[in-house]
């Protein structure tokens, strides 16, 4: 007579334990893009968003005045009293990520994100620069020169368009409503002797 014996087996095994998972950062800057500024722009819920998800009054302008009671603790650059937003600065020793994770944390905030110092690296999108053909690369190469500068409100350009027999002999219409609120002066001289009238104009570097 054949008899089974079935041997058990207890392993005992060891537990792994994993070490606290790392979150990634909030914010990464890519070099050349969009980079760190040290200053952060955040804004605290605002009551018809905490009314919308039916967080009572008296919680929500706790809430309110407990965010706006944090940002004074930091130095505050500037406030946008328009969209409830502030400019705070990073204080040293702490990171753009370090500072949105303790405002963010305390829910009392709607956002909290970098004052990106970004660049323009691509052309506008304008659906009719094709046809501003000075643009073009074998030309002006605006585009690549837009990769440093997008000009300056300070500094003024000077256009010189002329008109025969009231029509103009330009691209440039100084009487055009597009052009006119840009305008920065103008001025008008009439030639007698080819009967041009010739207009002067500055507009803004941008």
């Amino acid at each position: 007579m054949h008899r089974l014996v079935v041997f058990g087996m207890c392993l005992a095994v060891s537990p792994v334990v994993a070490g606290p998972a790392s979150d990634p950062p909030r914010f990464e800057a890519i070099a050349g893009d969009h980079e760190f500024s040290g200053r952060m722009m955040v804004r605290p819920w605002q009551p018809g968003a905490l009314e919308l998800m039916d967080v009572p009054k008296a919680q929500a302008d706790a809430q309110i005045a407990s965010a706006r009671a944090l940002v004074a603790q930091y130095r505050i650059l500037e406030y946008i009293p328009q969209t409830d937003e502030y400019i705070v600065e990073v204080p040293k020793g702490m990171t753009e990520n370090d500072l949105a994770d303790v405002l963010m944390d305390t829910g009392n905030f709607q956002y909290a994100h970098p004052d990106w110092i970004v660049y323009p690296v691509i052309c506008p999108d304008d659906p009719r620069l094709p046809s501003q053909w000075h643009h073009d690369a074998d030309k002006m190469d605006s585009c690549a020169a837009w990769d440093f500068t997008v000009g300056d409100s300070s500094i003024g350009i000077g256009i010189c368009v002329g008109a025969a027999s009231g029509k103009l002999n330009s691209f440039v219409d100084p009487w055009s409503t597009n052009i006119r609120p840009a305008m920065i002066r103008s001025a008008a001289y009439a030639s007698p002797s080819n009967f041009v009238m010739n207009f002067a104009i500055e507009f803004p570097l941008l």
